[in-house]
């Protein structure tokens, strides 16, 4: 169901931040019968988009914990799903099941100006042998408060590190690399979570330096966007 997938590749990157109430939701924005599923925490922003049927154009947030709920129900139904926007609420109509919720008040960011287009290396990658190997680096990257991995882009290999008091992690996997070589380091639970809301057999990686945020897409499909910003490194960590 292209709904339930949707609010499943965007609703993880959510911000549980009761400051900023307006990023606890997703932006819901359909124009020209495309709409639009923007979720970001300052750290991280997922996108995706699916085909809808519509005679108006719509611009909501809607609270994380509603689309959560939502995702339950649409997995018990295949009923044709309707949605109705009505200023501060949305009603969401699955046959007989109607659910109710709140809108969120506020801007949302404009995503489009933070999504870049332009790259200085680009790399592919197995999904599977990527997310596992991110994996076993997190388990000792957990034991440190950064829970940072590194991650060296280098010809044909991205090597994978992690280091804490414990010791030691560096996995290779290969890879298709075209431009600069590159090393860049991230929150391990945020590259995780965005290679996992994926399921192509194979993920593009792209990147401009190491300050700059990498962008994860799956392979032969432009409707899916995740964006995730580095961690900085102290440079005789590089």
């Amino acid at each position: 169901d292209l709904l339930k997938s949707a609010i499943s590749q965007t609703v993880f990157a959510t911000t549980q931040d009761e400051t900023r109430p307006i990023l606890m939701g997703v932006l819901l924005e359909i124009v020209d019968n495309t709409a639009s599923f923007v979720a970001l925490d300052g750290y991280r922003l997922a996108h995706r988009t699916i085909p809808v049927n519509s005679e108006e154009n719509i611009k909501a947030v809607i609270p994380g914990k509603t689309l959560n709920e939502l995702n339950k129900i649409i997995a018990d139904s295949d009923k044709e799903l309707s949605i109705t926007v009505s200023p501060g609420h949305v009603i969401f109509d699955i046959g007989e099941t109607l659910v109710f919720s709140r809108l969120l008040e506020g801007q949302f960011l404009n995503y489009e100006d933070i999504i870049r287009r332009d790259h200085k290396t680009d790399v592919l990658v197995n999904r599977k042998d990527f997310q596992d190997s991110l994996e076993r680096a997190s388990l000792l990257a957990k034991e440190e408060k950064a829970n940072l991995v590194k991650l060296e882009l280098i010809r044909d290999k991205v090597v994978i590190k992690s280091n804490s008091e414990i010791g030691d992690v560096e996995e290779e996997i290969a890879s298709k690399h075209k431009g600069e070589d590159t090393k860049i380091a991230f929150n391990s639970k945020y590259i995780i979570d965005g290679i996992k809301a994926i399921d192509s057999e194979e993920v593009r990686l792209y990147f401009m330096g190491s300050l700059n945020p990498c962008i994860i897409k799956p392979v032969d499909d432009d409707n899916y966007t995740y964006l995730l910003l580095p961690v900085r490194l102290a440079q005789e960590n590089n």
